[in-house]
């Protein structure tokens, strides 16, 4: 089965932040070539309006970062809100701030979504966590944010291979590690500039895109989404995207 790739909407935030906005941006995705998107960040509305606006863009979402605290409150409408646009994969961006600096933290939180993770469990699904580079630094006994969602056979990884290169990991190594617990992936670049790193469009940085690419498929992850949490020198957002498809299709990939 061939990567389905697509783009994550946070690196377009910015352009979705009503239905209008949210509709035109859509269709310009559509019109660049792209068939996915994975849900965040996006302006409040009803699961109607935001199913109405996918179909009306000819676009599919089979992939969210959901609100954590949504989901903490009441999992149960959040994952339903999901499951009317087409919607069944459900991801989380990260363990809050103020407790991801410490074991009791960590645990606090993944005690706080046993309700979410049980729910999915019976519907035959993990909750995909997507990584940042501090969840592969060692907390006060040791362990790491990342060796929990590894050790419990309810979450997957949503791989962002940007963060994985920055926590100081051959990214290409770590995902073919990963098999059997990661199905998504976030593609995003990494250049230097004066010797700072940066997000950039796909195939303008230093990673290795053919080689990601290649293990992505051989591990059997179904979606990746490009994501660029900021864009530099001015550059459009909806540029950058475009950027990226275009370096992709030329690939073969799209």
């Amino acid at each position: 089965m061939k990567l389905k790739i697509g783009e994550q909407l946070y690196s377009l935030r910015h352009q979705c932040e009503t239905l209008e906005d949210l509709s035109a941006t859509l269709k310009e995705l559509r019109r660049i070539g792209y068939r996915y998107v994975q849900l965040t960040s996006i302006c409040p509305c009803e699961s109607s309006e935001l199913k109405a606006v996918l179909e009306g863009s000819d676009i599919l979402a089979p992939v969210c970062h959901a609100n954590v605290p949504n989901l903490l409150e009441d999992p149960k409408t959040e994952i339903a809100f999901y499951d009317a646009v087409g919607c069944h994969e459900i991801g989380i961006g990260a363990v809050p701030k103020d407790l991801r600096v410490s074991t009791e933290g960590i645990k606090s939180f993944l005690k706080a979504l046993e309700p979410t993770l049980e729910i999915m469990k019976d519907r035959g699904q993990r909750l995909h966590y997507h990584n940042h580079a501090h969840d592969f630094s060692r907390l006060e006994d040791g362990s790491r944010v990342i060796d929990y969602i590894l050790d419990d056979d309810r979450f997957s990884v949503l791989a962002d291979v940007y963060w994985l290169h920055m926590a100081g990991y051959n990214e290409v190594d770590l995902l073919r590690s990963l098999k059997g617990k990661c199905t998504v992936v976030h593609f995003k670049d990494w250049e230097l500039d004066k010797n700072t790193p940066r997000y950039a469009p796909i195939g303008r940085g230093n990673l290795d895109w053919d080689g990601i690419y290649n293990v992505c498929n051989e591990i059997g992850v179904e979606y990746a989404f490009v994501e660029q949490d900021k864009t530099f020198d001015d550059e459009p957002e909806m540029d950058c995207a475009r950027l990226s498809y275009e370096f992709m299709h030329k690939k073969g990939w799209m």
